[in-house]
C-alpha cells in the first residue's frame, strides 16, 4: 500500500510541475504580446486570443513564430 501511495504523490507532483510549467508559459506569452512594438493592436489581439483558447499550443506558437519582429533584407 506504501508503495502505491508514493507513486501516486510522484505523479502528483509531476503533474503539479507541469501545470507550473503551462502557467508560466502562458503568462510570458502574453506579457510578450502585450510588450511586442513589431505588432499592430490587431494582430496583438489575434495572438491573445489564439493564446487563451489554446493555452498550450499558443503560446509555443507566439514563441516560434510571433515573438520575433520580422527581419526585413535590403536588396
Amino acid at each position: 500500500m506504501h508503495r502505491n501511495l508514493g507513486s501516486l504523490v510522484e505523479i502528483l507532483v509531476l503533474f503539479l510541475l507541469l501545470g507550473l510549467a503551462a502557467v508560466v508559459l502562458f503568462v510570458m506569452a502574453l506579457m510578450g504580446v502585450a510588450r511586442a512594438r513589431h505588432l499592430e493592436p490587431v494582430a496583438k489581439a489575434i495572438w491573445v486570443v489564439v493564446i487563451v483558447i489554446a493555452p498550450l499550443l499558443g503560446p509555443i506558437a507566439w514563441f516560434i513564430a510571433g515573438a520575433h519582429p520580422p527581419r526585413l533584407y535590403e536588396s
